[in-house]
Formats: C-alpha cells, sequence, structure tokens
C-alpha cells in the first residue's frame, strides 16, 4: 500500500493531467471521468456543476450519478417541475401558465432531452424546493427508483464485484421488499471490499477511512471537502461574510487559506467523495452520538434507532455508485510507482 507522501505526489500529478483551455474554441467537452482527462470543460459550466454538488451536500446527499446516459429518466412530477421552472425562467412567463389547457401539460411531460449535461438535469429536486415547496430527497429517491433497474445492472458488470453478485442480489431484493435497514448493513461490507480492492490490500482492517486519511493527508477533510472545488469554496466563505456581517470585507484573508485545487470534473465528485465517506466512516465514543446517523461505526456497535429509512438506503447505493465511479481517479491517486 501507498505511503501518504506518495498520495500526495499523486494528488499533485491528478491535477497535472487536467487539460488547459484550448486555444481555439471546441464545442466538446467531457461527458464522463475518462474524457476528463481529455477534453476541456469551460469554466462557467464548471462553476455550475460545483455549484450542484454544493446543493447536493448541504442538502446531506452523496452526488447521484446513476442516471443513464442514453435515456434519461427522473420521474413524472420530478420532470414536469424541471420543465416548469425552465420554461419560466427561459421563457419569462408566469410560473402557472403551463396550465390551461391540456395540450399545454403535453408540451411538458417528454423525457429530458438524451446527452443533456448531468450539471444541468441535477438541478431537478433544488427546483422543487425552490419553486414547488417540494421535498428534495423525496424527489431525488423518486429518480433513484426510476432508474432502479439500470443501477442494478450497472453495478453487477463492473469487474470490482464480480465476485459479490448474490451480495448485490440481496442489497437490491431488501430495497424492493422495503427492508432497507437490512439493504444497509449489506452495503457497508461492500464499501469496505471496493477499498481493499483499490488500495491492493487483503487486510480488513482496511476500508474507506484509508481513503480518507489519504485525503486529510493533502488537507481535505469533511470540514473542507468543498475546498477540491476552488471557486465553490470561495463562493462559500463570501456567502457566509455575507449572511454574518452583512457585507463581504475581509473574506481575502480565509479564502487565501484554500488551496486552489485544478480537477476539472473530477473536482465535484472528489469532494461529494471526501465529505461523505468522512460522514459515513466518522469514529464515535459515545452511545449516543451515532443513534440517528448513517455511519458504520455506529451501526457495527448497535448505536441505531432510526437509520433504517428508504432515504438512507437510497444515499448510500448512491455513495457506493459514485464511489466506482471515481475507479480512474484512484488508479491515479494509489499508484505506487
Amino acid at each position: 500500500m501507498i505511503s501518504p507522501e506518495r498520495f500526495k505526489k499523486n494528488f499533485e500529478h491528478l491535477q497535472r493531467l487536467i487539460p488547459k483551455k484550448p486555444e481555439i474554441y471546441t464545442s466538446e467537452y467531457p461527458k464522463n471521468i475518462e474524457q476528463s482527462f481529455n477534453l476541456y470543460l469551460r469554466q462557467s459550466t464548471l462553476h455550475l456543476f460545483e455549484s450542484v454538488t454544493m446543493t447536493y451536500s448541504e442538502e446531506d446527499w452523496p452526488l447521484p450519478l446513476w442516471f443513464d446516459p442514453e435515456h434519461i429518466k427522473i420521474g413524472f412530477i420530478n420532470r414536469l417541475n424541471f420543465h416548469k421552472a425552465s420554461f419560466n425562467k427561459e421563457k419569462k412567463r408566469p410560473l402557472f401558465d403551463w396550465f390551461p389547457p391540456y395540450k399545454r401539460i403535453i408540451k411538458h411531460v417528454h423525457k429530458i432531452p438524451n446527452h443533456t449535461p448531468v450539471w444541468d438535469f441535477l438541478l431537478f429536486p433544488f427546483f422543487n424546493k425552490t419553486f414547488f415547496k417540494q421535498d428534495f430527497s423525496e424527489g431525488v429517491v423518486t429518480a433513484f427508483d426510476c432508474n432502479l433497474k439500470f443501477i442494478e445492472q450497472q453495478l453487477n458488470k463492473n469487474p470490482n464485484l464480480s465476485d459479490k453478485k448474490i451480495v448485490l442480489y440481496n442489497v437490491f431484493q431488501t430495497y424492493r421488499k422495503g427492508y432497507y435497514l437490512a439493504s444497509i448493513t449489506t452495503i457497508f461490507p461492500l464499501l469496505d471490499h471496493i477499498s481493499r480492492s483499490f488500495l491492493k490490500v487483503t487486510k480488513l482492517t482496511k476500508d474507506v477511512k484509508q481513503l480518507c486519511k489519504f485525503f486529510e493527508s493533502c488537507g481535505y477533510d469533511a470540514s473542507n471537502s468543498e475546498h477540491l472545488m476552488y471557486f465553490s469554496a470561495m463562493v462559500k466563505v463570501m456567502g457566509r461574510r455575507h449572511r454574518e456581517s452583512g457585507s463581504i470585507s475581509g473574506w481575502q484573508q480565509e479564502v487565501s487559506k484554500i488551496k486552489e485545487t485544478n480537477l476539472g470534473v473530477i473536482g465535484p465528485l472528489l469532494s461529494s467523495f471526501v465529505k461523505f465517506a468522512n460522514t459515513y466512516y466518522s469514529y464515535y465514543k459515545d452511545e449516543t452520538d451515532g443513534a440517528d446517523l448513517l455511519n458504520r461505526h455506529a451501526i457495527l456497535h448497535g448505536s441505531l434507532t432510526s437509520i433504517g429509512t428508504k432515504t438512507n438506503a437510497v444515499k448510500l447505493i448512491t455513495f457506493l455508485y459514485l464511489f466506482l465511479e471515481l475507479e480512474p481517479v484512484f488508479h491515479i491517486l494509489l499508484k505506487e510507482d
């Protein structure tokens, strides 16, 4: 297994792999992690993706990447609200102008166009909450259920879980039957297994917490995971100062403490991973500390009361999916030579 010092060097190398702005404009942009090493994403679009990721983090959600890019589905109500909000914003028409007559509903019920950038359609639960006063988590869970078959297929195809198909079968069977606590307690061992696979170790003492320690050696943990998204970290500082004092004066000194990272599309994904890896694998010393939190240590020691919810099961599967999507990045970060 690599040392923290080697991890730091790999992290610096990862930043150097992110493409610079090309001299000649191109309409191509990265649509997945592999392409992010070859294609440049313009800064305005990257800032939007970072803001979307920040919103999910503030709502206590890992970044959901479990959408079929060839057939984006988020559910009827989510899709309807997405188009209503977008229509109102772009066309400058009253919010409920869509309702009468019936034909105006029809034009809003078609699926979101294929190949829509992830940072665009991921805004749907934000629209639900902001414009329609609907619960953020409810919208995400609805979208998850629409993609459940695709998610299960993708996880079963992943080579890191090739020998865990029976375990995956039980995860999804218990989820479908509403046994959410059983699903949750089965997913944590899968996360541990993937960690050992990425770390290339067999010791059962190594898990996601080891990856958290590596990121801590680079200066990133749950308290500042947004620093992996430099622009969003600066905006957060200025926004907090404005709320506290009514102005943003004096923010320069605080911003100077933020490490300037250059990770492109990878930044938001790593930021979400670091935040929730630390949350789910943090250490609790007292019976009451983790009673209602989705946390591996609290579960192992029976310090839980009401974590067995559908929302928590979806959050943990979402984190599992995110973790596996980051495999190309961890291949670089954990390289020994």
